[in-house]
């Protein structure tokens, strides 16, 4: 699926982050002493002030300058689609959802793995923004009336139909672990009564230490493709290690799309002629049509709104703060 190739001010991102919190405090949102949020902001403030102070700036390592970039860059993303999603008549939505995102980690392209229910729920809270942004009429599950685990996590209704999303958090890069998940998901939108797609937040297992080797990339098209790249050899793992049958058992007949879509988020120093570099933000959706079910290059009916609503949704995800790239279908 398509992407963004642009580089956006720092100050973009820091501006966001300031529209949040000014956002949480009129909505009565309390942050916890020691929260993730409050690290990240400090750790976002402090990428933009070496940006513009560089000779203050502390000895580094590039793990670490990139730590802080993916801090500015991912809270700031996540900012602008909560900031964007409180714009929309469906904002109620995701309200109950603030005051869990606050408990946990709150990035999409983090360095360390997150595996906190709370961190877990910010995974849905993101997807419900990217519908909000993308124009849908949506509703999402109460993170703490919640059914356990049993229903689809977004129900949103796109160009005259409605569907279900149920959002998985793959902490561990084995494809039965992954299978296993794909199949809970898909018996999640069974439970809907109406047609839906698996969503797969892979930021826990991305290599980010691979692409901090990499960095400085000569441009933006080779950080998303090197993200890009770590996504599809996920994607052909599963092909690989499960077999026919099995997709054929969840998929065959079921109300959940044989398109399972999977999202990675980075951010990588790309270098800029002729001696700095910059932070980039990377954000890349794939797409799995599921093996012995349907054809990628003849898709129809439901399978073929499924793809457009997948796209409408990459192209929410990939507008960054600032952006005025317009919404496609």
């Amino acid at each position: 699926m398509h992407h963004l190739d642009e580089f956006v001010p720092f100050e973009a991102f820091d501006q966001e982050i300031a529209k949040l919190a000014a956002l949480l405090e009129t909505l009565g949102v309390t942050i916890p002493d020691g929260a993730d949020i409050t690290t990240q902001t400090y750790a976002a403030f402090a990428a933009l002030y070496y940006s513009v102070f560089a000779d203050e700036r502390p000895s580094m390592t590039r793990s670490d300058e990139l730590q802080k970039g993916a801090a500015l860059a991912g809270l700031g993303d996540l900012a602008s689609k909560i900031n964007r999603a409180a714009q929309t008549n469906g904002f109620d939505q995701i309200r109950p959802h603030l005051a869990k995102m606050v408990e946990g980690s709150v990035l999409m392209n983090g360095q360390n793995k997150v595996t906190d229910d709370a961190g877990n729920k910010n995974s849905e809270l993101y997807v419900g923004c990217l519908a909000l942004g993308a124009g849908c009429e949506i509703e999402l599950e109460d993170p703490i009336k919640s059914g356990g685990g049993t229903n689809p996590d977004v129900l949103l209704r796109y160009s005259v139909q409605d569907w279900s999303i149920a959002v998985k958090t793959s902490h561990s890069e084995s494809p039965p672990q992954m299978f296993a998940a794909i199949r809970k998901a898909a018996q999640q939108i069974e439970r809907s009564g109406r047609p839906g797609i698996v969503f797969v937040n892979v930021k826990n297992i991305l290599d980010r230490q691979a692409l901090i080797g990499q960095s400085p990339f000569s441009h933006p098209e080779a950080g998303t493709q090197a993200v890009a790249a770590q996504i599809d050899r996920l994607i052909d793992n599963l092909r690989v290690s499960i077999v026919p049958e099995d997709w054929v058992e969840v998929f065959a007949g079921q109300l959940a799309r044989p398109l399972v879509a999977l999202m990675g988020q980075a951010t990588v120093s790309v270098r800029i002629f002729p001696t700095g570099s910059v932070f980039v933000p990377i954000k890349v959706m794939r797409v799995l049509p599921v093996p012995m079910i349907v054809d990628p290059a003849n898709l129809t009916h439901l399978n073929a709104a499924a793809y457009n609503l997948l796209n409408r949704l990459n192209h929410e995800l990939q507008r960054n703060p600032g952006s005025t790239a317009p919404i496609g279908n």
